[in-house]
């Protein structure tokens, strides 16, 4: 990004440090800036949005993230900010469970400002997860649902295949919802109970799953 339209504010400079240490590292072409610095829109309050792209660029975030002289994890204090930060948009989540979803995520405080940094990870260019599918979107839903395959959960779009406990909210096409059980093979239903909300598609040629869930950009 030019670095013209950086202002001079602290977070600006962490920007520049962070930015510094994602060309040496040669990872210029898999970590880039987005959000509010792009488009020459920050200010000193702003936060830091970061994008990667595919697996070498997941792998160079998480070394980012890990580089304590840039940026620090949610932890003691900070992870009550978080939480306040989350929750509005996480109805009826505990605080534990709400940090254990939040953990998983490359984010954090800059050392310098304090600013939250945060980094979404996409799928690269030639990735072909997604190719040849043929998808029917059947209407908005929000659910609690075991997940059931999360091996396409990492890059955005993020695919999971379901099966789904309880409707909280549907505009699903009626029938589909109570199919989801039935269409899923009985040996994938398992383990976790999560509360999201995504467009529920009909899938073919994704794995083994007819349906699933389709989450887009956080």
């Amino acid at each position: 990004m030019p670095r013209e339209l950086l202002d001079g504010s602290a977070v600006s400079k962490d920007l520049l440090a962070i930015i510094d240490w994602v060309v040496d590292a040669g990872a210029a072409d898999v970590i880039g800036v987005t959000g509010s610095f792009l488009v020459g829109a920050c200010n000193a309050r702003s936060d830091i949005d970061l994008v990667c792209y595919g697996p070498r660029g997941y792998e160079a975030a998480q070394a980012l993230f890990a580089e304590r002289a840039l940026i620090q994890p949610y932890e003691g204090d900070a992870q009550t900010r978080l939480y306040i930060r989350r929750a509005k948009y996480m109805t009826g989540s505990s605080f534990d469970a709400l940090m254990r979803q939040e953990a998983r995520k490359l984010q954090g405080l800059t050392t310098g400002a304090g600013a939250h940094i945060n980094c979404e990870p996409l799928r690269a260019d030639g990735d072909r997860t997604l190719a040849g599918v043929v998808a029917q979107e059947v209407g908005a839903i929000s659910v609690l649902a075991r997940v059931t395959d999360h091996t396409e959960g990492l890059a955005t779009p993020a695919v999971y295949g379901i099966a789904v406990d309880t409707v909280i909210g549907s505009a699903a096409r009626k029938g589909v919802v109570q199919a989801e059980e039935r269409l899923l093979p009985s040996r994938q239903r398992e383990r976790r109970v999560l509360s999201g909300t995504g467009r529920l598609m009909n899938m073919a040629a994704v794995g083994p799953h007819q349906h699933a869930l389709v989450r887009p950009a956080r």
